[in-house]
């Protein structure tokens, strides 16, 4: 069977939004609340956290096929300090940190920085920047939370209109024309992010 592009793409989104879906679920609830889970219409995008700091390790501990990099290590972040860092930007910008982080896993597929990402340019949403040509290129950020605000503040401009909160660092934002586009996580995708 011949697949078109198109219908390859829209195929993936689906299944990126499927596994961003599952990491949050699984993150948020105890095993014994996926009846509730089940019965949940959207995942928003916006708000407080539902998971704990400890629940995001521990989410990434037991389902990560890959350790930790130690790249980050060596620049003083270990998974601890990096779930710290994700917390405090999301709730800066009233992203549920669950969520940033489900969607970094799975545009990184567990730091593996599969495809035209690397490690060292701290991208954790595959968000690019035009070059001097004015080709969209990679965009590269200077530290790991500079990276982290850029993916929230992208993931906000996706599922809100409210202003930033702080300075912006993720320069596709300006020119995200679908401001509150997608308020659920069910909204990403086909144009969304």
């Amino acid at each position: 069977m011949f697949i078109e592009r198109g219908d390859m793409m829209r195929l993936k989104t689906r299944i990126k939004i499927f596994i961003i879906m599952c990491v949050v679920v699984i993150v948020t609830f105890n095993m014994h609340d996926i009846v509730l889970a089940e019965q949940m219409v959207t995942t928003p995008v916006m708000g407080p956290s539902e998971a704990t700091k400890e629940q995001i390790v521990q989410f990434y501990l037991e389902q990560s096929p890959n350790e930790y990099p130690q790249f980050y290590i060596d620049q003083g972040i270990d998974l601890n300090t990096f779930v710290d860092i994700l917390m405090e930007e999301a709730a800066i910008e009233g992203v549920r940190p669950e969520v940033a982080f489900a969607q970094i896993m799975v545009e990184t597929d567990w730091f593996q920085f599969k495809g035209s990402m690397n490690i060292e340019q701290f991208n954790f949403g595959g968000l690019e920047n035009l070059d001097a040509n004015g080709k969209q290129v990679i965009a590269s950020f200077p530290t790991i939370r500079e990276g982290i605000k850029a993916n929230i503040q992208h993931l906000k401009g996706y599922a809100s209109s409210l202003p930033l909160n702080q300075e912006c660092v993720d320069s596709q934002y300006a020119n995200t024309d679908l401001k509150g586009e997608a308020p659920n996580v069910e909204n990403l995708g086909n144009g969304n992010w």
